[in-house]
């Protein structure tokens, strides 16, 4: 992934079945063509309108939790060292600045998109798995399933910074934990409030 201003315009400029051949031909054959599969990698949202333009087929889905929560996860979990674009998760300050610039570009994407970008609330999905999971199933025009609930009973492989949490089913310990933080949270909270970002 490289999102420097001269590859963004040349992609810009590029045809999008090119990149959706790019794309396919980068899966080789760990996806089969005909199946529906996630790419959850998280810097997908910068790239939101290459994604829907280029693949004709694709729904995003964008998971929003508490921002103020999303910030301390984002500064304790050390991403891919050596990969520039985590840089903002060192300092807590810019993780909340990237925050705010993550917040925006989410509301560009879905006045975007309305069809193809689909928000969900990360502590509706908790309190409520069944009606936010029926939303999702909804958004993508599959059928509801029981199995749908019980994702942490799967023997699938998981590559991600959470497969822990993968393998257990949804749980609250993470709503609202930047409260047992708030103390030490102030420069966050100061650059939320001033873009007028809600998290109490």
């Amino acid at each position: 992934l490289v999102l420097d201003n001269e590859s963004v315009s040349k992609a810009a400029m590029a045809e999008m079945h090119e990149i959706a051949a790019v794309y396919r031909n980068m899966l080789g054959d760990r996806i089969p063509t005909d199946k529906r599969f996630i790419d959850k990698l998280p810097l997908n949202f910068l790239t939101v309108g290459f994604i829907i333009n280029a693949l004709s087929e694709a729904r995003v889905i964008c998971l929003r939790r508490n921002a103020l929560d999303t910030c301390l996860s984002n500064f304790r979990q050390l991403f891919a060292l050596n990969f520039s674009y985590y840089n903002y998760h060192y300092d807590l300050a810019d993780t909340a600045r990237f925050y705010v610039a993550f917040d925006s570009l989410m509301k560009f994407w879905q006045l975007s998109f309305p069809d193809r970008f689909h928000q969900i609330n990360y502590e509706n999905l908790v309190d409520n798995p069944e009606n936010s999971v029926r939303e999702i199933m909804d958004y993508l025009a599959l059928e509801w399933e029981p199995g749908c609930l019980n994702f942490h009973t799967s023997n699938e492989p998981v590559a991600t910074a959470s497969a822990s949490q993968v393998r257990r089913p949804l749980y609250r310990d993470s709503v609202a934990r930047w409260k047992k933080y708030a103390e030490f949270l102030q420069p966050a909270m100061e650059i939320l409030d001033q873009a007028g970002i809600e998290y109490r």
